[in-house]
C-alpha cells in the first residue's frame, strides 16, 4: 500500500483510478504514455511522406513510411486495451493521425490518379474533414463522450483506405517487373480502383453512421 500512495503522490492519480490500471502500469507509470507516443510518431511519419511529395523517386520510401505508420495504428490500440490506458485524448489523437497519415499519403500519390482516382479521394478526404469539424462539438453527451458511440465502421475504412493507397503506392516499385505487361497492369490497376471504391463507400458509410450516433447520443 506503501508504494501505491507513492505512485499516487508522484503521478497525481486518485486511488480508483490507480486500481484499475495494468499492474505493470502501477509498477511502470511512464508506460501511460506509451499509446499516446505511438500515436504522436504516426503524426510524424506523416510529415515525412508530406516532406517527400517534393522530393522525386521516393516513391519505394514513401510506401514503406506509410505502411509503418498505417501498422501502427493497431499497436497503439492494443497496448492501451492490454494495459488499460486508454484515455479520451489518446481516442481523440488517434483518429487524428490517421486522419492525417492517409491524407498525405493521398496528395503524395496525386499525380498517378486519374479523375476518378481523385474523385473517390476528394469524397474520403471531404468526410474526414467534416468528422473532425465535430470535435469542437463533441462535448460530453448524457454522460459519454461521442468516442464511446464510434462504430467499428471506422476501423474497417481506415483499413481499406490503408490497403487502396499501398496498392496505387506500390504500382510505381511494381511496373518494371510484375506488372509490365499491359493485361498485368490492367488487372492490378482495377483491382486497386475496386478496393478504393470499397473504402470510399466505406468511408461514407462510417460517417452517415457516425452522424446518426451523434445526433441520437445527444437525445
Amino acid at each position: 500500500m506503501v508504494s501505491c500512495t507513492l505512485v499516487v503522490e508522484k503521478g497525481g492519480w486518485s486511488m480508483s483510478e490507480l486500481m484499475m490500471l495494468h499492474p505493470m502500469v502501477q509498477k511502470h507509470p511512464w508506460m501511460r504514455l506509451v499509446p499516446n507516443g505511438i500515436t504522436g510518431a504516426r503524426i510524424g511519419l506523416s510529415g515525412v511522406v508530406t516532406y517527400m511529395i517534393f522530393v522525386p523517386d521516393v516513391s519505394l520510401v514513401a510506401l514503406l513510411v506509410f505502411v509503418l505508420g498505417a501498422s501502427s495504428d493497431r499497436v497503439d490500440g492494443w497496448f492501451a486495451r492490454k494495459y488499460r490506458v486508454q484515455s479520451a485524448v489518446g481516442a481523440q489523437l488517434d483518429s487524428l493521425a490517421d486522419k492525417v497519415l492517409v491524407g498525405s499519403y493521398m496528395v503524395f500519390l496525386w499525380p498517378l490518379f486519374g479523375w476518378e482516382e481523385v474523385l473517390l479521394c476528394t469524397i474520403i478526404l471531404v468526410r474526414e474533414i467534416l468528422v473532425l469539424s465535430f470535435y469542437h462539438w463533441r462535448k460530453p453527451m448524457n454522460g459519454k463522450s461521442l468516442d464511446e458511440f464510434a462504430s467499428k465502421r471506422g476501423k474497417q475504412k481506415m483499413v481499406l483506405q490503408v490497403v487502396a493507397l499501398a496498392l496505387y503506392g506500390a504500382i510505381p516499385v511494381l511496373m518494371p517487373s510484375l506488372i509490365a505487361s499491359m493485361t498485368g497492369r490492367y488487372c492490378y490497376e482495377l483491382l486497386s480502383f475496386a478496393v478504393l471504391f470499397a473504402a470510399t463507400g466505406m468511408t461514407i458509410w462510417s460517417g452517415i453512421d457516425y452522424w446518426f450516433l451523434w445526433r441520437g447520443a445527444r437525445r
